[in-house]
């Protein structure tokens, strides 16, 4: 159950990022399942709140590690020679999870996908807008 824990974690002010860095792998495998149960608000702060580095370091260092089945490594990965930032491949995974899901409240989620990555990628953001009908394409626009 996604939707709970968000709330939990935002009324306990725990930063968002640890959904993530907590163990990377596991939340990437879960997106899909997150995308459809969470609300698209809680969607938006989620990725709105991504950052480059790893609050288990810098925020929770204390915090448990996950189970030892479940350990991966934390190193960026490397693709055609440059490394992958974490808010980009979270950002990717994302917007291929909110894809599958036929939703036009999720729009603006999409959007920022496009918009939270270094370097933003708005002519791609208003591109996935000018997709859509008129009618929701104001919920996109106010993201930008």
């Amino acid at each position: 159950e996604f939707e709970p824990a968000l709330r939990l974690m935002r009324a306990q002010k725990v930063d968002m990022n640890l959904t993530h860095d907590h163990n990377p792998a596991a939340f990437l495998q879960a997106l899909p399942t997150l995308v459809r149960q969470a609300s698209p608000h809680l969607l938006s702060l989620l990725i709105s709140a991504l950052r480059p580095d790893d609050v288990t370091v810098s925020t929770y260092p204390n915090a448990p590690p996950p189970s030892s089945s479940a350990l991966v490594p934390k190193a960026a990965p490397i693709v055609g020679g440059a490394t992958v930032r974490k808010v980009d491949v979270v950002c990717d995974a994302m917007l291929a999870a909110l894809e599958e899901v036929d939703n036009t409240k999720l729009l603006a989620c999409k959007v920022l996908t496009f918009v939270r990555r270094d370097p933003p990628q708005v002519e791609a953001a208003v591109r996935s807008l000018q997709a859509q009908e008129q009618s929701v394409q104001e919920d996109g626009l106010e993201v930008l």
